[in-house]
């Protein structure tokens, strides 16, 4: 008698799907055991904390940068890790878009382009524009910027008590002590961006307000109106000049 064994065929990708839970299963054991031991001590942890919690506007970025000046090292990402514990609920008020679409009329916004001149000699233009119309209101250029003449410009800008009530500038170092004198004196306050901020700010802000126009008709067309037609003309063929001399000879 021949003894017959029951024999079970595997597939290829059943072999290799066993292989891969196997190597994740691996891997989330050995995170595990790894991130079981904490890294950092409970009194960093305590200060990280502290530091999120007291001070709302900080960063992770600042917040490494101080611990970095205590001797401390620790990463970013395990930064925001606990300040997502102390800082649960989102500060309330309006956030950057929000303010630039309800005050864009009182905002003006200032930056300097560097442009060439004839003679490929470096010059540097410094406009103010207002925001809701995307209006120049002064520009002038010069080929060394200081932080006196910058004042001097703004000065000129909001001649005869004519200002905003928000100017919005990034943190270039030509906007100094002068210049801040003169957003003062003018009664104007300063809102610091980023160095290149001024063209996110603008992208945000989106362009000018327009009347909206529907899609594919002219602006202010009625519904059901429809044009009249455009007068046709009658077309008069020109004849050449040898053509009329065959004529004549043709007549003779």
């Amino acid at each position: 008698m021949v003894a017959t064994y029951d024999t079970r065929r595997v597939q290829p990708e059943t072999l290799l799907r066993w292989h891969r839970q196997g190597f994740r299963l691996f891997w989330k054991y050995k995170f595990r055991a790894a991130s079981s031991k904490p890294k950092l001590s409970a009194e960093t942890v305590e200060l990280i904390k502290e530091m999120a919690g007291q001070n709302r506007l900080w960063g992770a970025e600042r917040i490494r940068g101080e611990l970095l000046k205590l001797g401390l090292h620790v990463s970013k990402r395990t930064i925001q890790k606990y300040m997502r514990q102390v800082r649960t609920t989102r500060p309330r008020g309006q956030n950057w878009r929000i303010f630039l679409r309800n005050h864009a009329q009182e905002i003006w916004a200032c930056d300097f382009l560097p442009v060439t001149d004839l003679f490929f000699r470096s010059l540097f233009a410094f406009f103010i524009i207002e925001l809701h119309s995307r209006k120049v209101i002064y520009i002038d250029v010069t080929r060394s910027p200081t932080d006196a003449w910058t004042a001097q410009q703004l000065r000129e800008a909001t001649a005869y008590g004519e200002g905003p009530k928000y100017l919005i500038r990034d943190n270039d170092g030509k906007f100094g002590v002068n210049f801040a004198r003169v957003a003062q004196t003018s009664t104007i306050e300063i809102l610091k961006t980023p160095c290149r901020g001024l063209p996110t700010l603008l992208i945000q802000l989106g362009t000018p307000a327009r009347p909206v126009q529907p899609c594919g008709k002219a602006p202010g067309r009625a519904i059901g109106f429809h044009p009249q037609p455009a007068p046709r003309y009658p077309v008069i063929l020109k004849t050449s000049k040898k053509s009329k001399k065959r004529r004549k000879v043709v007549a003779a």
